[in-house]
């Protein structure tokens, strides 16, 4: 648990340097590392402080994924995924000043 936390931590204090797809990276890293490693799962799930970190690493998953999301419609003018590059369906196109 302490690698993956470890490297979230210094892409987030890399961030203003790197951007948010380090952080991005991290966080699926350490999200991903569940499937691969049971011990490592079973710490997040049956501590009070790997449920602590579980929570933690939702909320940086979701902060990344609006900030991405944001960066996406920016450079495009519109709403979508910044993963698939493509438009949510229903979705209306954000107006972008230029």
């Amino acid at each position: 648990m302490a690698r993956y936390l470890v490297r979230l931590i210094d892409s987030l204090d890399e961030y203003f340097i790197t951007g948010i797809f380090p952080v991005l990276d991290a966080t699926q890293a350490a999200i991903g590392g569940v499937a691969f490693d049971p011990e490592y799962g079973a710490a997040l799930r049956d501590t009070e402080v790997g449920q602590k970190v579980a929570i933690m690493l939702a909320d940086v998953a979701n902060s990344v994924t609006v900030a991405s999301g944001m960066l996406h419609a920016g450079r495009t003018g519109e709403a979508g995924t910044a993963a698939t590059g493509k438009p949510v369906r229903g979705a209306p196109p954000l107006a972008v000043r230029q």
